[in-house]
């Protein structure tokens, strides 16, 4: 199972996040789905929480609502804007780290910003493709097209790490390959047995093809095939 990190603004979108970790709690695990609220513990550092769960994450999901982008402080400076602010801390962690996919989320018909909007270190979350998850009556196909992409996501890197696993063993069998192929056209020999006019035997080796495994002789003669081993 992938872990997932959900980032978020509460002012800005924390009911629709709500449903959305309900949901995936249920498909994916409580232990695998992170989300401030219920997992950082009380007196902790949330910088620290936050860029230890976000380094060890598989996806981040941004949840952007409308206010997101625009949301201000008590002083009415953005909140963006503020390096120590946690949604900015999560998204620039995620965005630093190549193992973690950035997935932007838009909610309660929320519009993408673009890159001029961001701070400079947010800049690269503009280019990411985002999914949108709509209200009612929309909301459960909205959930099931996020929850595909979320499996997507993890088997995919799943698949790129196994073929690293399988490379060492496809270059020892490669070399192997080709010389097998070059034994294939080398004749196998035939061993023919002929009863003399004695009580022994007179083997007498030629030249055949590998095919027929069965090949007619003459009257008292009796033909041994012997397989090439490849």
């Amino acid at each position: 199972m992938p872990r997932i990190f959900i980032s978020y603004r509460r002012a800005d979108s924390g009911v629709f996040t709500g449903r959305i970790h309900d949901q995936l709690k249920a498909r994916f695990g409580v232990n695998n789905v992170f989300r401030d609220v219920y997992n950082i513990p009380a007196g902790s550092d949330f910088r620290t929480v936050l860029n230890q769960e976000v380094g060890s994450t598989d996806i981040c999901l941004v949840m952007i609502g409308p206010q997101w982008l625009t949301t201000t402080n008590s002083q009415g400076k953005r909140r963006l804007d503020d390096p120590n602010d946690f949604v900015r801390i999560e998204v620039e962690e995620a965005l630093k780290n190549p193992k973690t996919r950035v997935i932007p989320v838009l909610v309660d018909n929320a519009v993408m910003p673009v890159a001029d909007e961001l701070p400079t270190s947010m800049a690269e979350l503009a280019y990411r493709n985002a999914v949108k998850v709509r209200t009612d009556p929309d909301f459960p196909h909205d959930m099931q097209n996020l929850i595909r992409h979320l499996k997507y996501a993890k088997r995919g890197r799943r698949i790129e790490f196994s073929l690293w696993l399988l490379l060492p063993l496809l270059l020892l069998l490669i070399p192997g390959f080709f010389l097998f192929s070059g034994q294939r056209g080398k004749e196998s020999p035939t061993i023919t047995v002929r009863p003399s006019e004695t009580s022994t035997a007179t083997v007498t080796v030629v030249p055949s093809t590998p095919t027929p495994l069965v090949q007619p002789v003459g009257e008292g003669e009796i033909m041994v095939l012997v397989a090439q081993i490849e």
